[in-house]
């Protein structure tokens, strides 16, 4: 990952590194837990917390909702949050 679609983040309110997002992530699917809706549980297991190198054992890992950000991010998404960007249409056909 030589670019990091997720560097242009407001600093101001990031909860967790790209890096325990990874880690989070990879290892919840190494765990068996492809689902997303599970981490919603899987950020109170201190294992996994620990793990995942969350440097605050206090604080709880991110939630599904910031998973799929991180999945779905683009560098064209993040490098303006305020922004919307629509897919490409398609071009209809007609059968």
């Amino acid at each position: 990952m030589s670019e990091n679609p997720l560097s242009a983040r407001d600093t101001l309110r990031v909860q967790h590194s790209v890096a325990e997002l990874l880690w989070q992530r990879v290892y919840g699917l190494a765990l068996g837990y492809e689902d997303l809706n599970v981490h919603d549980r899987l950020r109170h297991d201190p294992l996994l917390g620990a793990v995942s190198g969350k440097a605050d054992k206090q604080k709880l890992l991110a939630v599904k909702s910031t998973l799929n950000r991180l999945e779905l991010s683009t560098e064209e998404a993040t490098r303006d949050n305020t922004k919307r960007y629509p897919a490409t249409p398609r071009p209809s056909t007609v059968c």
